[in-house]
């Protein structure tokens, strides 16, 4: 019942963002599902802000803290489900997305252009090319909804978004598997890479990094994906085989570094205090 109401309050959200008049000037920006200033859009934010004085970039969100952070720091930035989230989110002619359009306002979607930047390289199944029954079960009944909530469109149906970013033939050729044929899609790269370009090459960790190599270590990284809750437990993996991972690493004189995926990283603490 709270779904239905949520739904026909978003056709009336939606039918209002048919009418007010977009601004070129105004871009509208948001990651992982409003929840951080991160990832592709953040780098894209930041260069739009920097490099285009005509335009007008704004950060929206759903996380206070990110709210309180990003304004500490002079950013234009403001709740997705406030007033002017919503204003902006109307009067943008582009919006800039790492997981699709709940990472802005899902509602009022109507005639914005929407930038999927995604938030890595797509390797695994996911979306249309995710094979699990209850996935493709989803899609089927998202698609049957669209015609009565005109929103969902731009979830379910990638053509409609303005652009998809790629980096070259082989990610192309992924983002087409996840996303579909007919797709606008172009080999323009992922704009957090250009993170890689402004490193402190005198920061600790950099440092400390040189010092391992001159006592004669190889330096890997492990970032592995985001498991869900019945698939393989990666965490637990470390957690369980950690004394077996590290001699092998001490015997090759390997130091490895692993990021956990976000979703996963809550998990760490929980499973390490367990296993002392």
């Amino acid at each position: 019942m709270i779904t239905i109401v949520r739904y026909v309050f978003g056709n009336v959200l939606y039918l209002f963002s048919l009418l007010v008049p977009k601004s070129d000037n105004i871009w509208v920006f948001g990651s992982w599902g409003g929840s951080a200033f991160a990832d592709n859009p953040k780098y894209l934010y930041d260069y739009v802000r920097n490099n285009q004085g005509h335009i007008r970039p704004v950060w929206l969100t759903r996380s206070r803290a990110v709210l309180q952070e990003l304004r500490s720091e002079g950013h234009e930035v403001h709740l997705i489900a406030s007033l002017l989230g919503l204003y902006y989110m109307m009067r943008a002619s582009y919006g800039v997305t790492s997981h699709g359009i709940t990472d802005l306002n899902r509602y009022a979607v109507a005639r914005i252009k929407i930038v999927e930047t995604w938030h890595g390289i797509p390797i695994k199944p996911v979306l249309l090319s995710d094979p699990k029954k209850k996935a493709r079960r989803k899609f089927k009944v998202l698609h049957f909804l669209k015609f009565f909530f005109p929103f969902l469109a731009k979830e379910v149906d990638f053509k409609k978004l303005f652009l998809i970013c790629g980096s070259g033939p082989l990610t192309n050729e992924l983002c087409v598997k996840i996303f579909g044929e007919g797709i606008h899609l172009a080999s323009v790269g992922f704009p957090r890479l250009d993170g890689l370009k402004n490193i402190n090459t005198e920061s600790t960790l950099v440092n400390q990094l040189r010092n391992f190599q001159k006592d004669g270590f190889r330096l890997m990284i492990y970032l592995p994906t985001y498991r869900r809750e019945a698939e393989f437990d990666i965490i637990g993996f470390f957690r369980d085989n950690l004394s077996f991972i590290n001699d092998n690493l001490v015997s090759r004189r390997i130091k490895l570094f692993v990021k956990f995926h976000p979703f996963d990283a809550h998990k760490i603490d929980a499973a390490f205090e367990s296993k002392s």
